[in-house]
């Protein structure tokens, strides 16, 4: 709850300081590193899920029938990141 109260108190004395384009670019820039972020953590989310499917293929080997199936059915395990892993 002060997370939000800080960054307006923040945002509010800088805007002194800062012109329109600044902002801009200051926004772009936040966008960029965020969307870095977000690919970066699907990406460990997908590894973990393939580890997970992985797991669930020997399990179910090894009982000789479909006891686990969770992740192999229903998971999603990183949208993107699916795509950026080998």
């Amino acid at each position: 709850m002060i997370t939000p109260l800080v960054t307006g108190i923040m945002g509010a004395y800088f805007t002194k300081f800062i012109t329109l384009a600044q902002a801009f670019e200051l926004g772009g820039l936040a966008t960029i590193v965020l969307a870095g972020l977000w690919i970066d953590y699907d990406r460990d989310i997908a590894k973990a899920a393939k580890g997970i499917q992985r797991i669930e293929e020997r399990v179910n080997q090894f009982a000789g029938e479909e006891l686990l199936q969770w992740e192999s059915k229903k998971g999603r395990g990183g949208v993107i990141g699916k795509h950026l892993i080998k």
